[in-house]
C-alpha cells in the first residue's frame, strides 16, 4: 500500500485505498507533490490522491479501443501538470494519457515492459523492459523508436527537460544519454543494477546495485551529468 511522507522523509505514514493489501509495483506525482498515482499488478484500476497522500481512490484504466484492464503493470510516470500519463504493463504494450489519466491509448507491441519515465512537461519519454531496446518518444508518447541494444533493464530515469535519460541494466552496466535518447553510452561496472534516478537538470544520477562482486553493492552517483559514476 502507499506511504506518505509531508516532512522530507523524517516521518512516514501508511496509507490504503481499503482493507484489502495489494501489490503496488509504481508510484509517482507532479512537482509539488498534490497528485499522486499508483499502479498494481493483475488490477483494472490505479489508485489517485489529489490531496497529497492524505486520500486515495480507485481509477478504472479505461482503454481506448475497449480491451481487458486487467493486466501486470509495472510502472507508471507522469508530467509535471498531469496531463500526460504512460504506463507499461508487463508482456502488454505502452499505454498514454493525454487526459490525465481518464483515457488511455495503446502504443507499441507486447513486451516484458519494466519501466518508464516522463520529462516535465510530458514531451520526451523513455520505455524499457527486459529483453528490449530502449525506446524513446519526442512526441508525447504518440510515436516511438527503437535505440541502443537489447538488454534486461531494470529501471529508466529523465530530466526535466528530457535531455539526460539513464537506464540501468540488470545484470550489466549503467548507461546514460545527453541527447535525448539518441546516443548511449555505458557507465559505472558490472553489477545487478535494480533502480536509477536523477534530479531536475540531471547534474546528479544515481543507482543502486547488489553487486556481482561485493565493491558493487549499493548506491554509485555522479555529480556531472553521468560522466563519472563512482560507488558509495
Amino acid at each position: 500500500f502507499p506511504v506518505t511522507i509531508t516532512d522530507y522523509g523524517v516521518t512516514w505514514t501508511s496509507r490504503y485505498p481499503s482493507a484489502t493489501y495489494f501489490s503496488f509495483t509504481s508510484i509517482d506525482m507532479i512537482e509539488n507533490g498534490a497528485y499522486q498515482v499508483a499502479c498494481m499488478e493483475n488490477n483494472i484500476n490505479l489508485y489517485e490522491s489529489l490531496t497529497y497522500g492524505a486520500i486515495w481512490t480507485s481509477k478504472k484504466i479505461n482503454i481506448t479501443p475497449a480491451t481487458d484492464p486487467f493486466k501486470k503493470w509495472r510502472s507508471i510516470s507522469v508530467s509535471k501538470d498531469y496531463k500526460y500519463q504512460t504506463l507499461v504493463a508487463e508482456q502488454d504494450k505502452i499505454y498514454i494519457s493525454d487526459s490525465a489519466g481518464s483515457r488511455w491509448t495503446p502504443k507499441e507491441n507486447n513486451r516484458l515492459w519494466k519501466a518508464v519515465a516522463v520529462s516535465s512537461n510530458g514531451q520526451y519519454q523513455i520505455a524499457a523492459g527486459y529483453g528490449t531496446n530502449l525506446y524513446i518518444s519526442s512526441n508525447y508518447g504518440a510515436n516511438w523508436t527503437a535505440y541502443e541494444s537489447i538488454r534486461n533493464w531494470a529501471s529508466v530515469s529523465i530530466s526535466e527537460d528530457g535531455r539526460y535519460q539513464m537506464a540501468v541494466d540488470s545484470n550489466g552496466y549503467i548507461y546514460n544519454s545527453q541527447n535525448y535518447g539518441i546516443t548511449w553510452t555505458s557507465r559505472g561496472t558490472i553489477a545487478n543494477w535494480s533502480s536509477c534516478s536523477m534530479n531536475r537538470n540531471g547534474q546528479f544520477q544515481f543507482a543502486s546495485a547488489t553487486g556481482i562482486a561485493i565493491e558493487s553493492n549499493g548506491v554509485w552517483m555522479s555529480i556531472d551529468t553521468g560522466v563519472i559514476v563512482t560507488g558509495k
